[in-house]
């Protein structure tokens, strides 16, 4: 979940998070596929796991509020300069920010999804007829 005071979605449902990944994934892909990724050597693209107390979280969480408020600034600022002919569209360049923080599983935890999610495939693999033995049943017919 983004900072309450960032003003942007929350990550905190499954299908959000789902969607804001995919969606930044498909513009890295861009970004690799079209070569503006390496464009620029002052471009970043970093993660890294890292090891947190309480007191670090919620300075980490900080962190990312400001920054998220400092890029909206520069944007911001940005379109004002546009706006009143300070800089021209040749000038201004798109990019891309993202940033993450969230609590990340233990390699336990990592085990025991991935155990569960063997079970459920395995109860939904019930041997089912291919559709057109049941299109026969209900026609007498079969189909090709």
């Amino acid at each position: 979940m983004c900072p309450p005071t960032s003003g942007t979605k929350s990550a905190g449902r499954p299908g959000v998070a789902g969607a804001i990944l995919q969606d930044f994934n498909g513009r890295v892909s861009q970004a690799i596929d079209t070569k503006t990724l390496f464009e620029r050597d002052d471009a970043c693209l970093f993660w890294k796991p890292r090891l947190f107390d309480e007191q670090a979280w919620k300075e980490h969480v900080e962190m990312i509020a400001w920054a998220i408020a400092e890029s909206d600034r520069m944007e911001e600022e940005t379109i004002q300069r546009r706006a009143h002919g300070e800089t021209s569209e040749a000038e201004c360049m798109h990019g891309t920010f993202a940033i993450a923080g969230f609590p990340s599983p233990t390699a336990d935890d990592v085990k025991k999804a991935e155990r569960k999610t063997r079970r459920a495939v395995g109860k939904k693999k019930t041997k089912q007829p291919p559709a057109c033995v049941e299109e026969a049943k209900d026609t007498g017919k079969a189909s090709v």
